[in-house]
């Protein structure tokens, strides 16, 4: 008897429970249409409570499963870009899918201090909206391929508030698109000195220099993005492939983990790089994983063949490896 109530107290409890069985999914793309890869998207309760995040994939798609039933807000962050918040309510449908299009937002006549954070900037920085529209629209023309125009807008924000350091970035931005190098690494500068904080200028600079093959400065102002916020995969994923190419490997497996473990849903070419990076260190093991997994996300790659003989060549150097002394 006793243990039938038992039983039954135990399936009280079961049925008592709110289950945990919503998902929310869907795509995220940037101002021209098309998809945004790395960004982040968390689910936040009224309290400020994280409940799921994820990174969108190279498609822009992204899944968060194990949700309560509720109302909450789904944030979408992407270094450079203005956080998208919308609200959700989960109370029957268990999947729901909500799509965020950068193109449908508008500044307000109000600068948030997600604003502000988003820019790095003190949380009492005084800044017009005015600024941040005439940034978003140099950014939009940049998409466009409207470089003079781009620089016209960076310019009439650099005129309203000379000290705000992301417009110089922008203005930076426009000019290397233009080609206008020299000009573009004046005002990466410009913007690093007025906003030391700022990882955005220092990544762009790097990624500036990865280009053009001059990695030595490329790691230095990766580095120091890297330093101002470890906490985006990106930067790391850049600070990692500059090491690779200088041949520093452990230096770059170490970045590439600490992007991965940030974004596990990484691009396959990090696993391929990560892959050779391994084989150079002597961790055939630890290679032969990233390798798999490259040829499993990617069957019809047209370089399949040759990343599987590598495979089979790691296999047949570990059997080498693990034979028994001959005596």
């Amino acid at each position: 008897m006793k243990s039938l109530i038992t039983k039954l107290f135990f399936l009280l409890l079961l049925f008592g429970q709110s289950v945990s069985a919503f998902e929310v999914q869907g795509f995220v793309y940037d101002n021209s249409g098309d998809p945004l890869p790395d960004a982040l998207v968390k689910v936040i309760d009224k309290q400020r409570n994280v409940l799921g995040r994820d990174y969108t994939d190279r498609h822009g798609f992204y899944t968060i499963k194990n949700l309560p039933d509720g109302t909450f807000d789904v944030q979408v962050q992407k270094s450079g870009l203005k956080p998208y918040i919308q609200e959700i309510t989960f109370i029957q449908v268990q999947t729901r899918d909500l799509h965020f299009n950068y193109s449908d937002i508008y500044f307000s006549n109000k600068v948030t201090h997600a604003d502000l954070s988003e820019f790095y900037m003190p949380l009492t920085y005084q800044v017009s909206p005015g600024v941040l529209k005439n940034i978003r629209k140099g950014e939009e023309a940049i998409q466009k391929g409207k470089f003079d125009k781009a620089i016209k807008r960076f310019e009439k924000a650099i005129d309203s508030d000379p000290e705000f350091s992301r417009s110089y970035c922008g203005l930076a931005s426009a000019y290397l698109k233009s080609g206008n190098t020299e000009k573009a690494i004046e005002y990466y500068l410009k913007a690093i000195e007025l906003n030391p904080l700022d990882p955005e200028p220092n990544s762009l600079l790097g990624s500036h220099y990865m280009a053009t093959d001059d990695f030595p400065n490329a790691v230095k102002y990766l580095e120091m993005a890297v330093e101002r916020d470890a906490r985006l995969p990106d930067n790391q994923f850049l600070l990692g492939e500059a090491y690779y190419l200088q041949e520093n490997y452990e230096d770059a497996e170490q970045a590439l983990v600490r992007g991965i473990l940030i974004n596990p849903r990484v691009e396959d070419r990090i696993r391929l790089m990560l892959g050779n990076i391994y084989m150079n260190l002597g961790r055939l093991t630890d290679a032969r994983d990233q390798l798999s997994r490259y040829v499993r996300n990617n069957p019809y790659a047209r370089d399949v063949d040759i990343i599987k003989a590598r495979i089979r060549e790691l296999d047949a150097r570990s059997k080498l490896y693990n034979m028994p002394d001959m005596k």
